[in-house]
């Protein structure tokens, strides 16, 4: 990719951000779904099955993500983190 077609850092960041945020709520919602079904005799083999796709899901964005800059990466993680900080705050008990 030539330079001017590559985005500067702070445009990059201001993307990853948004990205790894909704990344991380839908992964760490399912997750935490996902954790309550093994409650409720749920077949092992759909747990795993969507686990699998779970990941793969957000392997493929962040995949993304570094392909487009290591910055857009880096402010993705930044925004996975803060939203599993947000579900786990509104799972705790107290």
């Amino acid at each position: 990719m030539s330079s001017m077609m590559s985005p500067s850092w702070p445009w990059a960041a201001a993307a990853g951000v948004p990205v790894g945020y909704l990344l991380g709520l839908a992964y760490f919602y399912h997750l935490r779904r996902c954790a309550e079904r093994f409650t409720r005799q749920v077949s092992p083999l759909r747990i795993v099955a969507t686990s699998v796709v779970r990941m793969l899901s957000a392997l493929a964005v962040f995949f993304v993500l570094i392909q487009w800059s290591a910055a857009a990466a880096l402010f993705g993680l930044v925004g996975f983190t803060i939203a599993r900080r947000l579900i786990i705050a509104k799972t705790e008990p107290g």
